[in-house]
């Protein structure tokens, strides 16, 4: 059994991508690993010549029968895979050579987390995005995106202890509904360094795809807040203060006086306020 399985997902990946990506995951300077790749029915790139030219026994190539999307394969690795911890790769990005080593050793100094991201360095056109808070709670996933998702390493058991998988109820947003489901039970964190190079064409999505990403966001998000309080001026109160502020203690200063709530998750205090009414 290796000690992580690296998950790569192919879709018509450009030839010179592709080979980056591999790589980067076969240059690192942790070595015990397994370097699980599917092919998901690539109709204009064939990637199978491309892995193969690697004569690498890490290496574990398998193709789906058709393009099946990318919820039904990142399943389907997560099956597959048979280390002790899974990181992902997404097969246009490169990972720092470091990476692998650094996430680890993060586990080994936070045993209570389950789940780890890092920054991420967006080329080749840059911007200041990618520099995620460290330790991730509800309402950081409420805001928003908590993670970068090429850069996350989790620990397998404690993933499939809750049976968390992506659903393909969310095609275009399986991550975020992923992070949200996951953050209810399992403590998340990001290493505070650029570990992998996130790459960022400039292309823009379709109209259709944009507007289902939209209702989708508002979905989990919903769900977030109805585990938090089903009052509905509550809700209302906290995505305000969200907006206007992501500091937690804004929660003690906005909402004034009358009577103190507390809301409670999983038997933690996650934060206390004042209501109004």
């Amino acid at each position: 059994m290796p000690k992580v399985s690296v998950l790569m997902p192919v879709y018509n990946t450009r030839e010179d991508y592709l080979r980056s990506a591999i790589e980067s995951i076969l240059d690192q300077t942790f070595t015990d690993f397994e370097f699980i790749i599917i092919n998901d029915g690539s109709t204009e790139i064939d990637p199978t010549p491309i892995v193969k030219s690697y004569k690498d026994s890490r290496i574990k190539y398998y193709k789906n029968s058709k393009n099946k999307g990318l919820v039904f394969t990142r399943n389907r690795l997560m099956a597959l895979a048979t280390g002790e911890f899974i990181a992902w790769m997404d097969s246009d990005d490169i990972s720092l050579p470091h990476r692998l080593a650094t996430q680890l050793k993060y586990f080994v100094n936070h045993p209570d987390v389950s789940i780890v991201g890092s920054w991420i360095r967006v080329f080749p056109m840059p911007d200041k995005g990618g520099h995620q808070k460290e330790n991730i709670g509800v309402l950081d996933v409420l805001r928003g995106w908590p993670l970068n998702n090429p850069t996350v390493m989790w620990r397998r058991a404690d993933i499939e202890k809750h049976e968390l998988k992506y659903d393909d109820k969310f095609p275009v947003a399986e991550d975020y509904d992923f992070w949200s489901r996951a953050v209810r039970v399992l403590k998340i964190a990001n290493v505070q360094e650029e570990l992998l190079m996130y790459r960022r064409m400039g292309q823009n999505i379709s109209v259709s795809r944009g507007e289902q990403m939209e209702k989708l966001d508002k979905q989990i998000k919903q769900s977030l807040l109805d585990l938090l309080t089903g009052d509905l001026y509550l809700q209302k109160e906290i995505t305000k203060l969200i907006k206007r502020n992501p500091r937690k203690k804004i929660f003690y200063k906005e909402i004034l006086p009358n009577k103190q709530r507390d809301i409670w998750v999983l038997g933690m205090r996650l934060f206390s306020y004042k209501v109004t009414h």
